[in-house]
Formats: structure tokens, sequence, C-alpha cells
């Protein structure tokens, strides 16, 4: 999809693809950099065109909320063995980054 000059192709290709594989951290992250630049450009356009965009996309929300995923991702990995987290609560923290990669793969 273009929407006024934006390209949104590679980003509606990369978000599904997180969504299909979140204990992916490479999607996630490709997914994130992608928003990041609609969202940069975006940014660049409303300066230079004020009125020419609608107020918000929610790229914002969307790429914090990646940035949050992307997290869980690297904690999932960082709670084995030889993890620096406590061993007690190990268990808990991948519950939660489980559940909320879960979330995000259903929604």
């Amino acid at each position: 999809a273009v929407f006024v000059g934006l390209n949104t192709r590679d980003l509606d290709k990369a978000a599904p693809r997180a969504k299909r594989h979140p204990d992916d951290e490479e999607a996630w992250h490709l997914y994130r950099r992608r928003l990041r630049r609609l969202h940069q450009q975006h940014t660049l356009l409303s300066t230079l065109q004020p009125g020419l965009l609608p107020a918000s996309m929610g790229q914002e929300a969307r790429a914090s909320t990646l940035g949050e995923l992307q997290d869980d991702v690297l904690l999932l990995k960082r709670c084995g063995n030889h993890s620096p987290f406590p061993a007690e609560l190990r268990p808990v923290l991948r519950s939660m980054a489980r559940e909320r990669l879960k979330k995000a793969q259903r929604g």
C-alpha cells in the first residue's frame, strides 16, 4: 500500500512475518525498523507540508510495543541455565514473556 508517497508494502510484509514467528528476534527487529522508518518519513513530511498527512498514524505506540516484544524474545533467550537472573525468577520471567508474545501473535 502507498500512502501519500509512503510505501508501506515492506511494513505490511514484516508484520505478519513477526507474528508468525514470535521467537524470531530478527523478524521483530525488521518489523520495528520498518515501522521506525515509516514514522521518520511521516514526521519529515508533516514538518515539510503540515496538514498533508493525518495527525497520527499510530507508529510511535506500535514501535514501542514492538520494542517490548523484542525485549521479550531476548529475555526468553537469556533465561536459561546461565542466566544473569536469579533462578527463582526465571520461570516467572519466561512465563510473562511467552504470554506477551502469544498475545501479540493473536492480535
